[in-house]
């Protein structure tokens, strides 16, 4: 949803693999945004402003203004204790801050029409068999 916060949470996460290989997931993912977004945060923020549907540091609001008035649902399982043993990943690395934020400028901008939906172990797929 966030792409800037994508990007640095990637980059962040490289950072911190200091006595292992980075999740090669996120070296691709920072390489091709860097690709496609014509440079990183620092170096055409606008960029990832026009791109993201939702943006922590635009004061503007670009993305989110795009979805007026627009019926949304986002659901979201935010399962942090997951992400830290499964992925070694905080609330930094996934997007259910951005899902809550996206929802609240939508509702604060009068879209009384766009909603999050937060689950609780819904979240797992059942192994084929």
């Amino acid at each position: 949803m966030d792409f800037e916060r994508f990007y640095n949470s990637s980059k962040r996460d490289i950072r911190l693999s200091l006595d292992r290989e980075p999740s090669q997931e996120n070296v691709y993912m920072v390489e091709r945004i860097e690709k496609e977004f014509n440079g990183s945060p620092e170096t055409s923020l606008s960029n990832f402003y026009d791109i993201s549907p939702y943006s922590f540091s635009d004061h503007n609001q670009t993305g989110v203004k795009k979805f007026g008035n627009i019926p949304l649902r986002i659901y979201s399982e935010p399962d942090v204790d997951w992400w830290l043993k499964e992925r070694n990943f905080d609330f930094s690395n996934i997007n259910g801050p951005d899902c809550s934020a996206m929802i609240n400028e939508l509702n604060r901008l009068g879209n009384n029409r766009a909603e999050l939906i937060v689950t609780n172990n819904k979240g797992y797929r059942k192994p084929y068999i």
